[in-house]
């Protein structure tokens, strides 16, 4: 294949990335989850700070939120991926400070059950397109290859 059929695979598969978390079953849950990591890096001094203490005493260090990205074609599987390492962090958040009336509401969140299996479905859905651009960019995989992706979403 030539740079240009890869590059176009690639943003194909970007662009069917961004349509299974937009599509319905998920785009509720995927929304809240987006802001709520922009909600969390915009308050960097006070909600940040209290997340960061909270997963130092859970996790013995802090770990980055990554917010999306719309130019960078794995930002959202990354934004998901990195609220879904600190859930537990998330959820202690929410039940320490729920109660706070400058609690943003972007942050509540966190107290649903549905919420984070969502996000946790949408991004197991999208990993294995995830996978199949990042190795179709590194040419470590075929056309052929990259159908079994397909296949493996349309399974699950």
């Amino acid at each position: 294949y030539s740079i240009y059929h890869t590059l176009f695979l690639c943003n194909h598969f970007t662009f069917h990335t961004d349509i299974l978390l937009y599509c319905p079953v998920f785009s509720s849950e995927v929304k809240h989850a987006f802001d709520a990591a922009k909600c969390l890096l915009v308050s960097s001094e006070k909600w940040l700070v209290q997340l960061e203490e909270i997963q130092t005493k859970v996790y013995g260090s802090a770990l980055q939120i990554i917010q999306v990205c719309f130019t960078r074609w794995n930002s959202s599987q990354m934004c998901l991926a990195s609220i879904l390492r600190i859930k537990t962090a998330c959820e202690i958040l929410y039940c320490r400070f729920k109660d706070e009336p400058q609690f943003p509401k972007k942050l509540r969140c966190f107290s649903s059950p549905c919420f984070w299996e969502a996000i946790q479905d949408a991004h197991d859905t999208v990993i294995p397109l995830i996978c199949a651009s990042f190795l179709l960019e590194n040419h470590g995989v075929t056309m052929s290859d990259c159908m079994f992706v397909f296949a493996v979403i349309y399974l699950h």
